[in-house]
């Protein structure tokens, strides 16, 4: 399982679900539905690449990342489209249905793979032909330190649910003009972290606890 995790991490990163085309025309939509949402981290270590990643499944399955993969310094960075956060929208046509965002997990990019030690519980939203679906934010809180040689690393991460459809539909307003007539329903029914704890392949830790 744990091995299974780490290659989740890494090797499906060139998979990520890709947002539709910015001229997409609702009059194609054809019984389709709007999967919108937003991913983001924190900024990661200046020496490694971390990057978020997590799964839905329903009628289409996929996987959203904060960040394209990259080399570390080598290959420069996605630019984030927000100011405060790294991270991007997703906008993704969908056949409607039942979904469920059920697993996430995280990479420093240089080998270390983080993921809660007990599957979170699993967020459902029902998607509707038609419509603009907002799941809300995933964000990805790095936790960043020294290692044993004294370079600045990201050691590991937890999953945290936000609720950001004001800032979120700036973005989706100025990218998709085309989709503005389309009623922007709010399917978030959670906040807060998202998962009991952390585990990576060298050592446990306990993510902040919630009143």
């Amino acid at each position: 399982m744990r091995i299974a995790i780490i290659l989740f991490t890494i090797c499906l990163a060139s998979c990520a679900t890709q947002n539709i085309n910015k001229n997409y025309d609702v009059a194609n939509m054809g019984g389709k539905a709007i999967l919108f949402g937003s991913i983001t981290q924190t900024e990661a270590s200046g020496t490694d690449n971390a990057y978020g990643t997590v799964s839905y499944s329903g009628p289409m399955s996929g996987y959203l990342q904060t960040r394209t993969f990259t080399m570390p310094i080598l290959i420069p960075f996605d630019k984030s489209e927000f100011e405060d956060v790294t991270g991007k929208i997703f906008v993704i046509e969908v056949d409607p249905g039942e979904y469920s965002f059920d697993r996430w997990a995280a990479s420093n990019g240089t080998g270390a793979g983080f993921y809660p030690k007990e599957n979170p519980k699993p967020l459902v939203y029902s998607l509707k032909a038609g419509q603009v679906n907002y799941v809300g934010n995933i964000h990805f809180e790095l936790l960043t330190g020294d290692n044993i040689f004294g370079i600045d690393i990201t050691h590991n991460a937890f999953a945290v649910l936000e609720n950001n459809l004001e800032r979120d539909s700036k973005i989706f307003q100025s990218k998709f003009t085309k989709l503005q007539g389309l009623e922007v329903v709010n399917l978030v029914k959670e906040t807060g972290i998202w998962g009991k704890g952390l585990q990576n392949i060298k050592k446990e830790v306990h993510i902040p606890q919630t009143n």
